[in-house]
């Protein structure tokens, strides 16, 4: 966490009575960050008046707490005056909840100084909104490619669902659904019945997710199934709720393991990949970013080259539960790949 704090000099105005030292008002001031909106929030201003000789300050905070950064501002007072000054916060990996930071205008020669407390309100408006409703992770539609999602009524009455599609940014777009193009598919399902749900786009290879809501009815289970012109593999369709996960990889010779995953919540996400080798040492460690309702799907010596040749446990991990995925091992001589679950 880092909190830089720059001082804005707005104006200098006259001051009719001169005090015998630094004073400023008032001695605190408050401020509230939402991590929701905010990159750079102003506090209200705080009045320094001079005595009969010139205050030439640097600001300091707290250097002896991890998530405070002394910036070194300088200010510059002419003597008898009053400067309006400005406290603003620039922060980022801030955390909810509350912060005292004491700031202080610091002169060395002579040694004089004023403090104004600065109390720092994190919040946080989004909505944290974790689902109970089943997502695929990757569909791949066109290319070579064909996902069938298979719709499995285990009640006695009938369902009704709506597949909602996605692209990789979190876009609603269309897909080819069953021979049309739709962004959303609704299909009644009977009492212990099943439906399919045939994703093959007919000219180019578009790839994304796909949420799989309960309209009406309930017990509606699914899973995908991804072939191309030679072999296929099924995954089970899964909650997104997850925090973290693990998930055998390998990478030796000729195998490939690649990963799928999709971040359900309504505002980005840093996903942390984390490398261990067979005996437990951590080999690397890396980001991939999703955006809201966003999703990936990449191969692991792809985009972390240092996993080539190796193999192991990947350790995910996200701050807000919303993350779900599956794994995919491919044999680059024989051209088949199979689907691997995560833990």
């Amino acid at each position: 966490m880092k909190y830089i704090l720059s001082i804005l000099l707005l104006s200098i105005v006259s001051f009719g009575q001169i005090p015998n030292f630094p004073t400023v008002s008032p001695s605190v001031v408050n401020v509230t960050f939402d991590l929701a909106k905010d990159t750079i929030v102003s506090a209200p201003e705080v009045f320094i008046s001079s005595n009969n000789s010139t205050f030439a300050y640097n600001v300091v905070v707290p250097n002896n707490n991890p998530a405070i950064l002394v910036w070194p501002v300088q200010g510059f007072i002419p003597p008898g005056t009053t400067t309006a000054v400005r406290i603003s916060v620039i922060a980022s990996n801030l955390t909810v909840g509350n912060y005292n930071i004491p700031v202080t205008f610091v002169q060395n020669s002579p040694s004089t100084s004023v403090s104004v407390g600065l109390n720092l309100t994190v919040i946080d408006s989004r909505t944290f909104t974790t689902s109970l409703d089943p997502t695929v992770s990757h569909i791949a539609s066109g290319g070579g490619w064909k996902t069938t999602v298979k719709l499995t009524n285990t009640s006695p009455n009938v369902s009704l669902v709506t597949l909602k599609f996605y692209d990789p940014q979190g876009v609603n777009v269309p897909f080819a659904v069953n021979g049309s193009y739709t962004s959303e598919y609704s299909v009644a399902i009977p009492g212990y019945g099943s439906s399919d749900v045939i994703l093959l786009d007919p000219t180019t290879l578009k790839t994304g997710s796909l949420d799989i809501k309960t309209v009406y009815g309930s017990g509606v289970v699914a899973q995908a199934t991804y072939a191309n012109s030679l072999f296929e593999g099924t995954i089970p369709a899964s909650i997104p709720n997850r925090d973290s996960f693990s998930l055998s990889f390998d990478n030796i010779d000729r195998t490939s393991t690649g990963i799928a995953l999709v971040n359900y919540l309504n505002y980005a996400q840093d996903v942390n990949f984390v490398f261990y080798d067979t005996m437990g040492t951590q080999l690397h460690t890396g980001v991939v970013s999703l955006p809201a309702k966003g999703q990936t799907a990449i191969t692991l010596d792809t985009t972390f080259p240092i996993t080539k040749g190796k193999s192991g446990t990947l350790k995910v991990n996200t701050q807000r539960p919303g993350l779900t995925g599956f794994g995919l091992k491919f044999n680059l001589d024989r051209g088949y790949f199979t689907t691997s679950p995560i833990f």
